[in-house]
């Protein structure tokens, strides 16, 4: 599910892929792929929608907060889940 949410609206997963979060310092704050995970929105920097991500679940954050380049990976192990992108819910 691709989408577009105002300034205010929270996250809840970030990708933390190393390969996107290299790319995503490159690409403008807000400028990357939002989608679903488990019903709460999810968001990589890097934008690319069609590969695997790494997802990891972080305290809910304004997406006008993120700046890509400040994103890392919080935990060794990310959420635990695992990284494939077909875990995002992708119906509309």
């Amino acid at each position: 599910m691709e989408s577009t949410i105002g300034p205010s609206a929270s996250i809840q997963y970030l990708c933390v892929s190393d390969n996107h979060i290299r790319l995503g310092r490159g690409i403008p704050d807000g400028h990357g792929h939002l989608t679903v995970r488990y019903g709460q929105w999810a968001y990589c920097s890097a934008g690319r929608k069609d590969e695997a991500h790494e997802w990891e679940a972080i305290p809910a954050t304004q997406i006008s907060q993120v700046r890509h380049i400040t994103v890392m990976r919080r935990s060794a192990h990310g959420d635990g889940a695992p990284k494939d992108s077909q875990e995002e819910d992708r119906s509309e």
